[in-house]
């Protein structure tokens, strides 16, 4: 979405621009959200709308793993948080909930790389 349509599209959904209607949840990568995400708050900042931004890190993020099953990379989740504390820093702007998501189950430690091809074990049970 580029900015100008998220500006009228906040101004749709909350007229009144009254707090706490509003909040925007990013997904995207982390290359993304470092050209992107300035130009979306500085555009929201500059029609003194209120908004709450989230991020989430998990979608826009999955790959599979060889054995089919859906996965995402921890150095990934960990790149997009880490961008966007650094934009939130530039821009000077505090983002809502900015907590690590964490896995229902456990994988093998090369589950934590980017390795597509990495050797997934997901029949372990969590502790």
């Amino acid at each position: 979405m580029n900015p100008s349509e998220l500006v009228k599209l906040i101004e749709i959904l909350n007229p009144s621009n009254k707090p706490g209607r509003i909040t925007i949840i990013t997904r995207m990568g982390a290359e993304s959200m470092r050209v992107k995400l300035p130009h979306l708050i500085r555009a929201v900042r500059n029609a003194g709308l209120i908004v709450t931004w989230i991020t989430d890190p998990i979608h826009g993020n999955t790959i599979k793993a060889p054995c089919g099953l859906k996965t995402r990379p921890f150095d990934s989740i960990l790149a997009i948080k880490m961008t966007n504390l650094q934009v939130c820093q530039h821009e000077q702007f505090i983002l809502a909930s900015p907590h690590p998501p964490l896995p229902c189950r456990r994988a093998d430690s090369k589950s934590r790389g980017s390795d597509p091809e990495g050797d997934y074990d997901f029949s372990l049970q969590p502790d």
